[in-house]
């Protein structure tokens, strides 16, 4: 739904990723987490396709550093993991909450993990470069996508124009 609201079949985002991989390194978070940007090519590829290479992406970690400047000036992704099997006796607890939120890019998507079974998007928009109405587009365009992955996975996210 990104690349068909931003009309870009290929784009760069950005995400905060986590760089830690040694022993132990798993569970700190903090200092061991940067912005890294990443590709997310959509052109002549289904919506299984583009999960499959975003999937890939994080398994191998094929993102990179952001430039000197303009870090702000790209989508900005995070997913907010959440370890609901409390190991060794201790238990994240989650206090989902509305709050208002800050954004330094034009557009945030935020996925998070409220419970065991549900995920919850959250969405910043800079109302300056996305009026209400492109914000609206945005929440159609998702649900059509998802609608997608989930009926029909193989058809392209790009209509093959005949």
């Amino acid at each position: 739904s990104l690349a068909r609201f931003l009309k870009q079949p290929n784009f760069v985002a950005c995400m905060i990723c986590p760089l830690r991989d040694g022993p132990g390194e798993g569970d700190m978070v903090a200092l061991f987490a940067e912005m890294r940007f990443f590709p997310v090519r959509t052109d002549g590829l289904s919506f299984l396709g583009t999960a499959l290479q975003l999937n890939h992406l994080v398994k191998e970690r094929a993102w990179h550093p952001p430039p000197c400047v303009k870090q702000t000036d790209t989508v900005f992704v995070n997913f907010e993991w959440t370890d609901h099997d409390g190991p060794h006796g201790f238990e994240q607890l989650e206090n989902p909450t509305i709050r208002a939120e800050s954004i330094q890019n034009p557009l945030k998507v935020a996925v998070d993990q409220p419970d065991p079974h549900s995920w919850r998007m959250r969405c910043g928009f800079d109302d300056g470069k996305y009026p209400r109405e492109e914000q609206a587009t945005f929440f159609e365009l998702f649900e059509a996508s998802l609608f997608a992955m989930l009926e029909d996975p193989l058809i392209p996210v790009w209509p093959v124009e005949s």
